[in-house]
């Protein structure tokens, strides 16, 4: 079975101010970014995607091996293994206040290129999002540089789902 894989990073925020004093204005912004990558293995391309999502139980937490994802695809249950990693998305799927969850790369293999050599901990607040690309390069994804941790930060249990995409291999 030949598997190709397409996709799109996107990340954006727009707004509209308008003023409806005497003299009425309109302000509208936006980046527009989105990046495509195309299938294959190297600058501006991935081969494979995987979404996981899971619920923390109060104070739980979720240790994700990026050299050993479990994914289940047209019915079948495998294991991916990111050799680079060109995008990835934590969102925090919880719809009320005080249901923060941290995104940390701690341990002896952690993903610290994520959090440019640095532990993360990122802290993720509800209906939000912690995203990293590199769609050029890639996060790179070996033995020693491969582990990320979910934490539920305020005791309360948590929905959670993560996107990545990347190399295989």
């Amino acid at each position: 079975m030949t598997v190709t894989t397409t996709s799109t990073i996107s990340n954006d925020i727009t707004y509209t101010m308008i003023d409806n004093g005497s003299n009425s204005q309109t302000e509208t912004a936006g980046l527009g970014y989105s990046q495509s990558l195309t299938n294959g293995t190297g600058s501006l391309q991935a081969n494979y995607g995987v979404v996981i999502s899971g619920a923390l139980p109060s104070g739980g937490k979720e240790y994700l091996d990026f050299r050993a994802l479990n994914k289940t695809i047209f019915n079948a249950d495998t294991t991916i293994q990111f050799s680079k990693i060109k995008s990835i998305v934590v969102e925090n799927r919880a719809t009320s206040y005080a249901n923060d969850i941290t995104v940390a790369a701690t341990g002896t293999n952690a993903l610290t290129e994520l959090f440019n050599g640095g532990s993360g901990d990122v802290r993720v607040k509800p209906y939000s999002v912690y995203q990293y690309s590199d769609p050029i390069s890639g996060v790179t994804v070996d033995a020693t540089n491969k582990d990320l941790r979910i934490d539920d930060v305020d005791g309360s249990g948590v929905n959670w789902r993560l996107i990545v995409v990347g190399v295989t291999g």
